[in-house]
C-alpha cells in the first residue's frame, strides 16, 4: 500500500512538470521584452542592419541615429528607445526584429524613474558636440508643427475703383515663389440721359511681376515686387453737357508695390503704375436726344495710368 503512495505520488508530480515549464517560459518571455538589446558588436551591427533594411520600423531615423551613436551604450540606447515617441518603435523591434536575430539578452532592467517614463522625441540630424538633442512628447504636442501650405491663385478687388463706382477683378496666379502673373478686369458701364451723365469703361490687362527679397521666408504673393504692364479698352464720359469718347486706349508701363499679408488667407496690396498713355478722343455735346461732335484730337505721353488699394484673397492647398 506504501509502495502505491509513493507511484501515485510520482506520478502527480510528473503530470506537474509541463505546466510549471510552461509558466516559467512565459515569465522568461515577458523578461526578455524588458533586457537590453545586444550584447556583442556583431549582435549590433546584425540589428542595425535589420533596422535599416525594415521600412515599417516606426521612426527608423530616430532608431539607426540612437543605434549609431550609442553603440557603446546598450543600456543608455534602449532607454531612449523605450522612451522614443511612446515607445512605439521599441515595441515593433522587440516583436518584429529581435526575433529573427536570435541575440543573447541581458538581465533585465530596473524599472523607469518617473523622469525617465516620460516619452521623448528625437531631432533627426541633430548629432552636434556628442549629444543628441531630444524634445519632450508634451512639449511636441503643445507646438504642433504647422500644415505647410502653397498659395495657388489670389483673387483682388481694388478699393480705389469701388470708391469710383468701378466694378473690378484681378486674378494673380504665382509661377514659383519669385515671379507672378496678374491679369484685371473693370468695367463701370453707368449712364443717365435725363441728367446727361455717362461713365462708362470697359478695361483690360495684364501685367508680370517679380517678387523681391529672400522668398523662401516669405508667403508667396507677399511683400515688394515690380511689374510690368499692358492694358488697354473704350471709354465714354459726359458730365452735364460736355462729353469725351474713345474708341480705344492703350498704356503699359512699369509698377511698383507691396503686398502685407493680414490674415491667414488675406492680404492688403498697395501699388502704383507709372507708363506710356496713347488715345484718340472725340469730345461731344449733348443737344435733346443726339450729340453733337465738337473736337477730335488725341493723346500721347508718360503719367500714372493706375493706382491701387486692393483686396487680396489668398487661395492655398498642401504642399
Amino acid at each position: 500500500m506504501e509502495n502505491h503512495v509513493y507511484i501515485f505520488i510520482l506520478l502527480t508530480a510528473l503530470l506537474l512538470v509541463p505546466a510549471t515549464d510552461s509558466h516559467a517560459t512565459a515569465a522568461l518571455t515577458g523578461s526578455l521584452r524588458r533586457t537590453h538589446i545586444g550584447t556583442e558588436r556583431k549582435d549590433w551591427i546584425l540589428l542595425r542592419e535589420k533596422v535599416e533594411a525594415d521600412l515599417q520600423t516606426p521612426d527608423r531615423e530616430e532608431v539607426l541615429l540612437l543605434l549609431d551613436y550609442h553603440r557603446n551604450h546598450p543600456s543608455r540606447c534602449e532607454k531612449l528607445l523605450r522612451r522614443l515617441n511612446g515607445g512605439k518603435a521599441y515595441r515593433y523591434i522587440v516583436a518584429h526584429i529581435l526575433p529573427r536575430l536570435y541575440i543573447p539578452l541581458r538581465k533585465p532592467l530596473p524599472a523607469l524613474s518617473a523622469a525617465e517614463a516620460t516619452p521623448i522625441y528625437i531631432k533627426v540630424g541633430s548629432v552636434c558636440a556628442g549629444q543628441i538633442s531630444t524634445i519632450p512628447a508634451q512639449e511636441e504636442t503643445r507646438k504642433p508643427r504647422a500644415e505647410e501650405r502653397r498659395t495657388v491663385l489670389a483673387v483682388k478687388n481694388n478699393l480705389l475703383y469701388d470708391l469710383a463706382l468701378a466694378p473690378n477683378l484681378e486674378l494673380e496666379l504665382p509661377l514659383g515663389r519669385r515671379w507672378s502673373v496678374n491679369a484685371e478686369y473693370k468695367c463701370p458701364w453707368w449712364a443717365n440721359s435725363a441728367k446727361k451723365l455717362c461713365y462708362r469703361l470697359l478695361s483690360g490687362g495684364v501685367e508680370g511681376r517679380c517678387w523681391l527679397g529672400n522668398r523662401t521666408r516669405r508667403r508667396s504673393l507677399t511683400g515688394h515686387f515690380l511689374g510690368v504692364y499692358a492694358e488697354g479698352g473704350s471709354y465714354d464720359f459726359q458730365f452735364h453737357a460736355d462729353g469725351c469718347q474713345g474708341d480705344y486706349y492703350v498704356a503699359s508701363g512699369f509698377t511698383y508695390g507691396y503686398a502685407k499679408q493680414i490674415a491667414r488667407h488675406f492680404s492688403l496690396e498697395f501699388s502704383l503704375g507709372i507708363g506710356y498713355l496713347s488715345t484718340a478722343y472725340r469730345r461731344y455735346v449733348s443737344f435733346g436726344e443726339s450729340l453733337v461732335r465738337t473736337d477730335t484730337g488725341s493723346y500721347r505721353g508718360v503719367m500714372p495710368t493706375k493706382a491701387k488699394i486692393s483686396l487680396v484673397w489668398l487661395l492655398t492647398s498642401r504642399r
